[in-house]
């Protein structure tokens, strides 16, 4: 293979790479098509102004988002959970339908029958309990 080859050969793989991730960055932050989303709630960049990750979003402003989210849907609850050594309050959401929105405390309780291993009535409340996740956002 020649020098001009090698270096013809670099260059479009370079090229064809540069286009390849730019695409797979846009798609990981796209949202998922066929869903519908209520057209009534703004998006972030609606709601702060500018694109995310083009500024830096303030505390404060996330929070407010944050409390915006759970003051305009039935299907997000907004809690406290504790102050920062600054005396900021830190929040999180509980997101789900609104059918478990309404059933939180039987969740609730079925999590603290699972958390004692002796309960035989385990087996019965896994097959009807829904699984959570914790998504925390860390002040940095």
């Amino acid at each position: 293979m020649t020098v001009k080859k090698v270096i013809s050969s670099i260059i479009i793989f370079s090229v064809f790479g540069v286009f390849g991730q730019t695409k797979l960055i846009d798609d990981r932050f796209a949202f998922t098509p066929g869903l519908d989303f209520d057209k009534n709630i703004d998006s972030p960049e609606t709601y702060l102004g500018y694109e995310l990750g083009s500024e830096y979003t303030l505390y404060a402003n996330v929070v407010s988002y944050l409390k915006y989210l759970s003051s305009n849907s039935d299907k997000i609850i907004m809690n406290s959970y504790g102050k920062t050594y600054e005396g900021r309050s830190l929040e999180y959401l509980i997101i789900s339908s609104k059918k478990n929105i309404s059933r939180l405390d039987n969740i609730r309780k079925n999590n603290l029958l699972l958390s004692d291993p002796r309960n035989i009535k385990s087996k019965r409340c896994v097959k009807n309990h829904k699984r959570k996740s914790w998504n925390l956002l860390v002040e940095l």
